[in-house]
């Protein structure tokens, strides 16, 4: 009997020890059929080797000598920031050939009374100026363009209707043949031997006109906000995005017809009027232009004399064509008031950029011009 105590003794201490280490009991889990899930491993991209660094192109700097209406770095060192030079000259049958007007950077041409029309012709380097015939009178819409490029305005005269009016109120440095004493204004007597008109034979002496300036009292820097090239110009040249056009014809008025012909080797487009080439008669050059813009705009007659009033102002609505190296593209135009630049953009809006060159720009009735 007391050896069965014992043994129950024993089995209780023993029992007390298992639980005093933390000795738990559980019960086996019930093994599952269903089979272990498959393991996809994760998939290793390769690595791509980091691109060889590429330096952002500098920016090339725009020559200082850089002619802003052409595009080219073509000025004399004095000119270099200076304003550039406008003149009104005659382009009636009756007053060619003229001369000084081949040397011209940009040239416009622009409808006047009679039939006939007249250029104004800008020079970009006030030092390189000609001399310049047959020099003529304005119309209030020659100094309205020249204000834009904050030019000298050089013309013989006015009309003294609403071109008087508007001289006074552009304030323009200007110089004016009919009331000159410079010095810079002359006939042309062998001209006037030939039987010219007397309305024919006025000339600028150009050639002496940075001796003028210096002495005049005028600016001669340019504006800060007018220091840009006037067009955004191509590095190299390109096609406009258009219509081949290797020549057109183009009706300014009844006694203003014009040709332009193109030529693959110069890439210029060469201007004839009426039925002869158009050269200059001093150097003999054909006038020959390397971009011809049109401007379609509205004329209509504003007195008994005939004078025209030209919408120079353009904008939503106005179109026009931009011509060069044998194509055509129709472009959208504006000036937003007197003093500001014209500009110019494609049909979608986008700023319109332009050949490197001499260049041609026409007000022009819509339909005036047929393109080949």
């Amino acid at each position: 009997m007391k050896r069965k105590w014992a043994v129950l003794a024993l089995l209780y201490l023993i029992l007390l020890l298992c639980s005093g280490c933390g000795i738990v009991y559980q019960e086996p889990e019930e093994s599952s059929s269903a089979p272990a899930p498959a393991v996809t491993p994760t998939p290793v991209l390769p690595i791509k080797p980091r691109p060889a660094y590429t330096p952002r192109p500098t920016p090339t700097a725009k020559p200082k000598n850089l002619n802003l209406l052409t595009g080219e770095p073509t000025l004399r060192q004095e000119a270099i920031g200076m304003r550039p030079v406008a003149v009104v000259v005659g382009n009636s049958q009756a007053s060619l050939p003229q001369y000084g007007i081949s040397e011209a950077d940009l040239v416009f041409e622009l409808p006047v009374e009679g039939g006939v029309t007249r250029f104004l012709t800008l020079y970009g380097d006030y030092t390189a100026v000609p001399e310049i015939c047959s020099i003529r009178s304005c119309r209030y819409y020659f100094p309205v363009l020249a204000a834009g490029f904050d030019a000298y305005f050089v013309h013989w005269g006015q009309d003294e209707t609403l071109t008087a009016d508007v001289l006074s109120y552009l304030e323009l440095d200007r110089l004016d043949g009919a009331s000159d004493r410079s010095g810079l204004f002359s006939r042309d007597k062998t001209r006037l031997n030939q039987g010219y008109s007397w309305e024919h034979t006025g000339v600028f002496n150009g050639v002496k006109l940075p001796e003028v300036l210096q002495q005049s009292g005028f600016r001669l820097e340019l504006q800060v906000h007018k220091s840009d090239p006037i067009f955004d110009f191509n590095p190299v040249t390109k096609l406009p995005e258009g219509q081949a056009c290797t020549g057109l014809t183009l009706s300014l008025g009844s006694e203003a017809v014009s040709t332009f012909q193109y030529n693959k080797g110069s890439q210029l487009y060469y201007k004839t009027f009426g039925s002869q080439d158009q050269r200059d008669g001093r150097t003999g050059k054909a006038l020959a232009f390397t971009n011809v813009f049109l401007l379609e705009t509205e004329f209509s007659v504003r007195d008994r004399e005939g004078r025209l009033d030209l919408n120079w102002q353009g904008g939503e609505g106005y179109r026009g064509y931009y011509i060069s190296a044998g194509a055509a593209q129709r472009i959208c135009w504006e000036k937003e008031d007197e003093y500001s630049s014209l500009r110019f953009t494609s049909e979608d809006g986008m700023p319109l950029h332009v050949n490197t060159g001499k260049s041609y720009i026409a007000f022009a009735a819509p339909g005036a011009a047929v393109l080949e």
